[in-house]
């Protein structure tokens, strides 16, 4: 046993050494993270809040940045897990639609589009929708992780008392690579504009598309941007197509070079990007408050923030999107997605942006899968 903060100590487990009744209070109390570009998973068993916390969470209006320290901590693979996982459900989570807010969300484009024409400093907002379902049962989400690891992304999650998020983004905010040139090696990830699959040109045709080029170019100017300050040797990869399940995105991979930079810190100086929020941030802010959607949560807004672990050698934080938030109680689960809106969009073109997007993750809750 290692003492990580003053109050706090946690032991660090194996999975084969995790008791039944060990998994019994994660499914209560619990955080799972996987590493970006890779396999290895942390699994955090209960959620404790301590300011020298290695699991962290970041809300997206910059104002919420929370630590927590697990009970037990285990390293293992998402197959290792996936495989422990199936020996104990004996029955996976369904979804059933209830109601959604499309139609405030095309209220807010039309909003959006009319402050591209009387603010020439505004160039992107980012508009969200949400729908509403139903839990068919009360297996816990992670009933699903086998259609959830299929995906090309990190899964993550956290929940307490019956209520919490699950989700596999694609795109991590940052991830520490090791050391060169006597710095932290870094990288992180530009990842916006959208495409369904379905057409076998869908590459060609996103990559010169100049509405989702215009969007994607801002995503990774907003990025650069805000790092400069802080870090060395800003390097960007070529521009290439990812899928996500039947949709694909534009991602630049981008790589710095950085002394004593913190995983919270990191955090509190990327997020939002871009991708999910605006550009400039400072004027797309304001103008997100503005919008139907800011309603709902308003400044207590968690999807599109962040979810971080820094252990050790170890620091990685993915963006909260591509998830489901749960509540037992109610037996209701929500699903948020969004898309960046430039001058160029069209209300139809994003609308069907959103539910494709939101389609990914609710497939995955097929109680059949």
């Amino acid at each position: 046993m290692k003492t990580y903060a003053a109050e706090r100590e946690f032991i660090l487990l194996s999975l084969d050494q995790l008791s039944l009744a060990d998994f019994q209070y994660f499914l209560t109390s619990g955080f799972v993270i996987q590493r970006p570009i890779g396999c290895e998973i942390w699994l955090g068993i209960g959620l404790n809040e301590d300011p020298a916390g290695i699991f962290i969470t970041h809300s997206f209006y910059n104002n919420q940045l929370k630590r927590f320290n697990p009970t037990k901590l285990i390293k293992t693979t998402i197959d290792e897990f996936e495989a422990y996982c199936s020996l104990f459900f004996t029955e996976k989570l369904g979804l059933e639609p209830l109601s959604d807010d499309d139609e405030d969300f095309c209220l807010d484009l039309e909003q959006i589009l009319d402050w591209f024409k009387i603010d020439q400093k505004l160039l992107k907002v980012v508009a969200v929708t949400t729908c509403t379902y139903k839990l068919t049962n009360n297996a816990h989400p992670l009933s699903q992780l086998s259609s959830m690891q299929k995906l090309e992304g990190s899964v993550y999650g956290f929940w307490d008392k019956g209520r919490g998020v699950i989700g596999v983004s694609p795109e991590p905010l940052f991830m520490k690579e090791g050391i060169m040139q006597g710095k932290e090696s870094w990288m992180t990830r530009s990842l916006a504009g959208t495409i369904s699959c379905e057409s076998e040109q869908h590459r060609d045709t996103i990559l010169n598309d100049p509405k989702e080029i215009i969007e994607h170019n801002l995503v990774t100017k907003d990025i650069i941007e805000k790092l400069t300050p802080y870090v060395f040797e800003i390097k960007a990869e070529k521009t290439k197509v990812v899928p996500f399940g039947k949709i694909a995105h534009l991602q630049t991979n981008l790589s710095f070079l950085a002394s004593h930079l913190s995983a919270s810190k990191l955090m509190m100086i990327l997020g939002p990007t871009a991708a999910l929020g605006g550009f400039p941030q400072s004027l797309s802010s304001q103008y997100l408050r503005k919008l139907n959607y800011y309603q709902q949560e308003k400044e207590e807004r968690q999807f599109g923030g962040s979810i971080g672990f820094e252990y050790e050698d170890e620091a990685f934080a993915l963006v909260g999107i591509r998830n489901l938030y749960w509540d037992s109680t109610s037996k209701k689960g929500i699903i948020h997605s969004g898309g960046g809106i430039v001058k160029e969009s069209m209300i139809e073109n994003e609308l069907n942006e959103v539910r494709s997007k939101r389609e990914v993750i609710r497939s995955l809750f097929d109680s059949h899968a």
